[in-house]
C-alpha cells in the first residue's frame, strides 16, 4: 500500500474547493518524500567503481594481504597490479627485483537463495592477495593494486605495510 495520499473527489470527477485545499497543503510533503527517494535510489544504484591502493612489501619472499573493499561489488571485480621500488632500494645488475600478485580468495557474503534453493546473488566484500617478490634481499617494494567492477557504493582506497613470509 502506498503512503502517497489520495484525494477522492465527487463521482462526476470534479473536486471540491475544500478537497483542492487539502491536496495543496499535503503536496510539499509528498514532493519532499519523492525527492528523498530519488536521492536514496541514486546512491545505491549499481555503477562502475574503481578502488585502488598500495601495499608496502618489506624484503623479498612471499606475503599475503587482505584488502577489504569500501564498496560491495555485484560480480567479481577485475584485479590489476603494478610494482614500484621503495625509496632506498637499488637495482643490482642481473638481479632485478620483480613483484607479482594474484587473488587467491574472495571475501563474499552468504549467497542469497531463490525459492528453489539456487544461488541468486553473491556480493564481493574483499580479496586476499598472494604476493611474491624476488631480487636483492634488502629490496622493499610497493604493490599498487586496483579492483574495477559494478558496485553499490562510492569508491575508496586502502593500503598498508606487509612483512614477507619467508619461512
Amino acid at each position: 500500500m502506498s503512503d502517497i495520499p489520495t484525494f477522492p473527489g465527487p463521482r462526476n470527477g470534479s473536486v471540491s474547493r475544500q478537497q483542492s485545499r487539502a491536496r495543496a497543503n499535503q503536496m510539499p510533503a509528498v514532493i519532499a518524500r519523492s525527492q528523498q527517494d530519488v536521492v536514496r535510489n541514486r546512491d545505491v544504484r549499481p555503477a562502475e567503481h574503481v578502488i585502488k591502493g598500495r601495499t608496502k612489501v618489506l624484503g623479498v619472499g612471499e606475503a599475503t594481504v587482505d584488502i577489504p573493499f569500501p564498496v560491495i561489488y555485484l560480480e567479481a571485480p577485475t584485479f590489476t597490479f603494478g610494482g614500484e621500488l621503495a625509496e632506498g632500494s637499488a637495482l643490482e645488475p642481473t638481479n632485478f627485483p620483480t613483484i607479482s600478485a594474484i587473488v587467491f580468495a574472495w571475501d563474499i557474503n552468504e549467497p542469497d537463495l531463490d525459492l528453489t534453493g539456487q544461488t541468486m546473488r553473491i556480493h564481493y566484500r574483499g580479496a586476499r592477495l598472494a604476493i611474491v617478490t624476488t631480487g636483492p634481499t634488502s629490496t622493499d617494494m610497493y604493490l599498487h593494486w586496483q579492483f574495477t567492477g559494478r558496485a553499490l557504493s562510492n569508491p575508496g582506497s586502502g593500503g598498508g605495510i606487509v612483512p614477507p613470509n619467508t619461512g
